[in-house]
C-alpha cells in the first residue's frame, strides 16, 4: 500500500492514506492479480510477488506502451507462470503494446504475438514459432533452448501483433 500510495499522494503517506487513496492502490494491484497483498510488507514479498506490485505501479495510470527489461529475474516457476499470464491479460484486456526484454525465448515464446532476437543488430524477427525454428536463432542461441514440437504456431495473446 505505502510503496503505490507515496506516487499518488500529495501529503506524506506516513501521516495516513485516506479511504480514496487506498481504493486507488486496489484498484491497481487487481489489475495485475496482486489484490491480496495490498497490506503485505515489501519484505515479506516473493521475487514474483514483488514483480506483480511493481507492474501494479507501471500501469497506473494506463500506458500505451509498456517497456519490460528481464522482469522475472529471480522469479519461480510458479511466479513466472502467474507474472506471464498477468501480462497477456493486460495485453488482452487494455490493449497496451508490451516489449519484453528477455534471454529466455523459449519461457516467453508462448505468450508473445512476435518476436525479434537481437545480437548488436536484428537477427530474425517474426511470429514465436518462425523465431525459435529459424537457423540463424537456432545456430546463435542452440537448439537445447526449446522444443520445436511444443511452440505454439499462435500466441495466447490474441489482437493482432504489436
Amino acid at each position: 500500500l505505502d510503496l503505490l500510495a507515496v506516487t499518488r499522494s500529495r501529503m506524506p503517506v506516513w501521516f495516513r492514506v485516506t479511504k480514496h487513496l487506498r481504493a486507488q492502490v486496489l484498484k491497481s494491484l487487481e489489475m495485475v492479480s496482486a489484490a491480496n497483498l495490498i497490506d503485505r510488507r515489501i519484505g515479506e514479498l516473493s521475487g514474483g510477488e514483488l514483480q506483480r506490485v511493481l507492474l501494479a505501479g507501471a500501469v497506473d495510470p494506463l500506458p500505451d506502451i509498456l517497456l519490460l527489461d528481464e522482469p522475472v529475474s529471480g522469479v519461480d516457476a510458479k511466479g513466472l507462470s502467474l507474472f506471464y499470464e498477468t501480462i497477456c491479460d493486460l495485453r488482452r484486456n487494455y490493449d497496451i503494446s508490451i516489449i519484453l526484454v528477455s534471454h529466455d525465448l523459449a519461457a516467453i515464446a508462448p505468450h508473445a504475438d512476435r518476436m525479434i532476437l537481437i545480437n548488436r543488430k536484428i537477427i530474425v524477427e517474426g511470429r514465436p514459432s518462425d523465431v525459435l525454428t529459424d537457423e540463424r536463432c537456432v545456430s546463435l542461441m542452440g537448439s537445447f533452448l526449446f522444443d520445436a514440437d511444443h511452440i505454439p504456431k499462435d500466441s495466447r495473446m490474441h489482437g493482432g501483433a504489436r
